[in-house]
């Protein structure tokens, strides 16, 4: 059996002492046998100092001056042993209250907060399975092609917009088909590309929407996962 080929995973921190520490144990639990993994401390203030001297021998680390996260990141790169990069960093903690703030800056509140709560659940629910569909898409391309950026940009702003825009079976191949009809109100409604889309469109019920959701999640997700090993496997030959 050939042997595994060194992946180095890349984590920069900047006062992550409250997480670092549980960010390295999911990466120390992993069970893939050749992993090179690298922190690098910019210049943190809080306890994540303390949280990697922990890790002493077991993780590969290092202390700088305050630069930014992409110099850091950069720092990070360049002390990666492996064939292979990957990255890992706290984002959740950014994207969810940012998603909220927006939210409720651009959504009326019918006079109370509580009277759009449930909205804002629904919509939360609809971020995190587009943001799932999507995800497993793109991973998918980005495995498979040269340009995964220029083709995930002709998928959404070509392909879903002329599909939606005209009748047929077609727009069953897009993700925000879908996402139509889990939450309606959620789509644009203004310009000219949206007053097409409204007149030839067919909302999925709630039970096809998730369906086609969770089919396209696990079908690019496989698909991009086979695509990666078999990669791999002619790589190693």
């Amino acid at each position: 059996m050939p042997e595994a080929p060194l992946l180095s995973l890349v984590t920069p921190a900047h006062n992550q002492g409250q997480y670092l520490g549980e960010t390295i144990e999911s990466v120390l639990a992993q069970d893939f046998p050749a992993i090179d993994y690298v922190v690098v401390d910019d210049g943190s203030t809080d306890s994540t100092p303390a949280v990697l001297k922990r890790y002493t021998g077991r993780v590969r680390w290092e202390r700088q001056a305050n630069l930014g996260q992409v110099r850091t990141l950069n720092a990070a790169w360049s002390r990666a042993r492996g064939k292979y990069l990957a990255y890992l960093a706290c984002t959740i903690f950014v994207v969810l209250p940012s998603v909220m703030l927006v939210y409720l800056l651009v959504v009326p509140m019918r006079g109370t907060l509580g009277g759009s709560f449930i909205d804002l659940v629904k919509d939360l629910v609809l971020l995190t399975l587009g943001l799932a569909s999507y995800g497993a898409l793109f991973a998918f391309v980005g495995a498979k092609f040269k340009r995964p950026l220029m083709i995930g940009l002709i998928f959404i702003f070509g392909w879903e917009q002329a599909a939606l825009a005209f009748p047929g079976y077609l727009k069953r191949f897009t993700v925000a088909y879908y996402l139509q009809g889990l939450v309606p109100h959620a789509m644009p409604n203004d310009g000219v590309i949206s007053i097409v889309q409204g007149i030839f469109r067919e909302s999925p019920s709630l039970a096809g929407s998730l369906l086609g959701l969770v089919a396209i999640f696990a079908l690019f997700l496989g698909w991009g996962a086979w695509t990666v090993e078999r990669r791999e496997y002619v790589l190693e030959q």
